[in-house]
């Protein structure tokens, strides 16, 4: 296996961490560290011997994977200790200063499997002296990732809080209509209910006065049948009557056949008729 490839596996496992700083950064862990510089720091020695690992000692390389420079740093996290343009663009000065701020705020751990592989300690963090002329500026450059990443943080859990709120809102107003419209479809269905209870009470209203009605006239028409029946003149089949005769004898207007019309009910064929029938004379 040749050293470039050794070089890719060895950094593509390393920088892992490396990458998450922006992800991994909180007000309350960049809080810890402080805002002064500190008084000690790796020494260039350590660095080269981290870059060995993750670049081979190449601290202008861009491996077109995303990382860049000796310490094989991130465009996200570069910027976000204070780096300006691309890592390997940079001086190894530079580098290094920047990966003192990103060793500062998370520990060897921003490269774990060199500083593993290597052993880095705490004690090789602190192992260097920082320069008085340098102290300022890197404090300075924490407090502005510090500040920014608080600002980042601030901006996103308003935006959280924001689009949390859009959607209560929104599940508030699609709930309070739901129960409208269910509201209003009950409404509607009880009046088709109260409508149709008053059509089927009218309905049966007006057949129980047509009822009514019917027994009334059927009873007034068996009153007015009784009554005619009643007054009608009644005579007494005797020996020797015909249909024929009795008209004659009572002298009934249309004659036999008006006779027998007027007794269908007990005669049932205009030549026969027995005595003791009684049979009704026609009106006049």
């Amino acid at each position: 296996m040749d050293t470039m490839t050794l070089f890719t596996t060895s950094a593509t496992r390393s920088r892992r961490a490396t990458a998450s700083i922006v992800a991994g950064m909180t007000l309350a862990g960049a809080a810890a560290v402080g805002f002064s510089a500190p008084a000690q720091a790796a020494t260039v020695d350590t660095w080269d011997r981290l870059a060995e690992c993750e670049s081979n000692g190449t601290w202008d390389i861009n491996t077109g994977n995303g990382f860049y420079g000796g310490v094989q740093f991130t465009l996200s996290s570069w910027q976000a200790v204070g780096g300006e343009g691309y890592p390997h663009q940079a001086s190894k000065a530079e580098q290094i200063k920047r990966a003192e701020i990103l060793q500062d705020l998370q520990g060897w751990g921003a490269w774990p499997l060199c500083s593993q592989k290597l052993g880095l300690t705490q004690a090789d963090a602190e192992a260097g002296e920082v320069d008085a002329t340098e102290a300022a500026p890197v404090a300075v450059e924490r407090t502005a990732t510090v500040q920014r990443q608080s600002a980042a943080d601030e901006a996103a859990a308003e935006q959280a809080a924001a689009e949390q709120a859009a959607a209560e809102q929104a599940a508030a107003e699609q709930a309070a209509a739901e129960q409208a419209a269910a509201d209003q479809a009950a409404a509607e269905r009880w009046a088709a209910k109260q409508a149709a209870a008053e059509q089927a009470a009218a309905d049966k209203a007006a057949a129980q006065r047509a009822a009514a009605a019917e027994k009334a006239a059927a009873q007034k028409a068996a009153a007015a049948e009784q009554a005619v029946v009643a007054e009608a003149e009644t005579i007494v089949v005797k020996s020797g009557d015909s249909l024929w005769k009795l008209a004659n004898e009572y002298e009934v207007e249309g004659g036999w056949t008006a006779l027998y019309e007027a007794n269908k009910g007990i005669v049932s064929d205009a030549a026969v008729i027995y005595v003791g029938q009684e049979l009704v004379l026609p009106q006049a």
